[in-house]
């Protein structure tokens, strides 16, 4: 294992860096667990801590247009034209080697690890799309009328195969 890597992935704040790439918090869609961030083009990504098997929380992404391009702090840089390894060190090594203050207007929060399935759930939430309306549900009387209510805002959604989500509230 290359350890420089590692502690890339471990100590690099992502929302932090992401913020310094142009990326701007959305508070409204944003939990303890989850920081989603927008670009002005469009582009829209979840940052979450993962725990992997031996107990390291590493900062990985999920952009929410295209299922490939998720990882960490490198594959965020790859993505993102960082050119090759080497230079995405270099990048990194600097970003590493002095302290970094939050862009202005920018809170960092910190963030509460999530497992591999409480991601991928989130994940999936954020690709869906919203909706108010699926004959499936109306005809069992969960129609527009009732999801537009107050309590019900923002409730519904739905996959690229068509299927309903409702979003759980837990502690976590």
């Amino acid at each position: 294992m290359d350890l420089e890597l590692e502690r890339f992935k471990t100590d690099i704040d992502l929302i932090a860096f992401a913020a310094s790439r142009g990326y701007v918090s959305d508070r409204r869609e944003s939990s303890q667990n989850c920081e989603v961030m927008r670009t002005t083009n469009g582009d829209k990504i979840v940052i979450v801590k993962h725990l992997d098997n031996k107990g390291a929380e590493h900062w990985v992404y999920y952009c929410v247009r295209d299922a490939r391009d998720n990882g960490t702090v490198i594959d965020f840089l790859q993505w993102r034209g960082g050119g090759t390894l080497g230079h995405i060190r270099k990048t990194l090594r600097d970003w590493l080697g002095s302290p970094r203050p939050a862009p202005a207007g920018v809170t960092i929060r910190k963030l509460l690890p999530v497992s591999h399935d409480r991601a991928g759930v989130l994940m999936a939430w954020e690709r869906a799309r919203p909706c108010l309306n699926i004959p499936y549900l109306t005809a069992r009387g969960l129609g527009p009328d009732v999801l537009i209510l107050p309590q019900f805002a923002h409730c519904l959604r739905t996959d690229e195969r068509g299927n309903a989500l409702f979003p759980h509230y837990d502690w976590e």
